[in-house]
């Protein structure tokens, strides 16, 4: 006959019905406890966050009329378009590194798609002075 192990003993014992019940109710108190946890915080951390940020106020644009303005918007210098591109794509650049850590359950879509800002683009440049060049030449 084999020695049994401290292991072995404690298998082959018999368990307590009781106890099992025991365990199968802290299990689930458990269960209930972060389930309940995990509600308030996906209740409460969009409430702070609405509460904590500042609101935004609608800005009123005047809008100045230039002398001599016959109804189409001053044209625009290459600088200017340059820096306007620049500050656009540094604001996607942000949006992406804000879209990437945020944390939900839900589905959500980034802000813009290529499609649409292709779409806007061309209709900005057809109702300006601006062309678009091949640059497959």
């Amino acid at each position: 006959m084999m020695a049994l192990t401290p292991a072995d003993t404690l298998v082959s014992t018999p368990v307590d019905p009781g106890l099992i019940n025991v365990g199968i109710q802290i299990t689930w108190l458990g269960l209930a406890a972060v389930f309940a946890g995990l509600l308030i915080l996906a209740v409460l951390l969009p409430l702070l966050k609405w509460l904590v940020e500042p609101k935004k106020k609608a800005l009123t644009l005047k809008k100045a009329d230039p002398e001599g303005s016959s109804g189409q918007p001053p044209a625009l210098s290459p600088e200017e378009v340059a820096a306007v591109t620049a500050a656009i794509h540094a604001h996607f650049a942000h949006l992406d590194r804000e879209h990437e850590s945020k944390m939900t359950w839900q589905d959500h879509e980034k802000p813009y798609s290529p499609w649409r800002l292709a779409g806007r683009a061309k209709i900005l440049l057809a109702k300006s002075s601006l062309r678009l060049r091949d640059r497959r030449v």
